[in-house]
């Protein structure tokens, strides 16, 4: 017992799995420089986190880093659509601080924009997460159409280990 008390006051008793918020807060914060309005950027990467959390497959199937750069790829996309003359995951910030490629983030940055056309088209119980962002303090972001575009996008093959499974 004397042991694991060492243990525990040598790690200051902070013995929990980082969420997807550990990583959310600093992506945004990455993300958002090259934005006029950071605090939308900052809504609308929240919105995709909650919505990939709300779906079982998403939140099983990639570890919190992963939703974290998937929900920023999405908000990105979501307000970069003209996806030709930008550049939605940027090497020299995102991808090296995130430690993703653009490709192994496509996979869940799909299943999310997919799984927002689903409950947009459906009067589902999961509304109440649009509805959340339909509000001016979170700026409203809800009526942010979707960025369909990245369902035609080519995907990984998860060799990178990006999956829990």
């Amino acid at each position: 017992m004397g042991y694991e008390r060492r243990m525990l006051s040598r790690l200051n008793y902070c013995i929990s799995l980082p969420t997807h918020n550990s990583f959310l807060t600093h992506f945004i914060q990455l993300s958002a420089v090259n934005f006029n309005s950071p605090s939308i950027m900052e809504n609308l990467t929240r919105l995709y986190a909650e919505l990939g959390l709300m779906n079982y497959e998403i939140s099983t199937k990639y570890y919190p880093s992963m939703l974290a750069a998937a929900a920023v790829y999405v908000a990105r996309a979501t307000l970069l659509f003209e996806a030709a003359s930008h550049d939605l995951w940027p090497h020299e910030s995102l991808e090296m601080h995130t430690g993703y490629t653009e490709l192994q983030v496509m996979d869940c940055a799909k299943m999310m924009v997919a799984y927002r056309l689903i409950v947009n088209k459906y009067a589902t119980k999961l509304r109440i997460i649009l509805d959340k962002y339909k509000c001016e303090t979170r700026d409203a972001v809800e009526r942010y159409p979707a960025p369909a575009f990245l369902l035609d996008r080519p995907s990984s093959t998860h060799s990178q280990g990006d999956q829990i499974c």
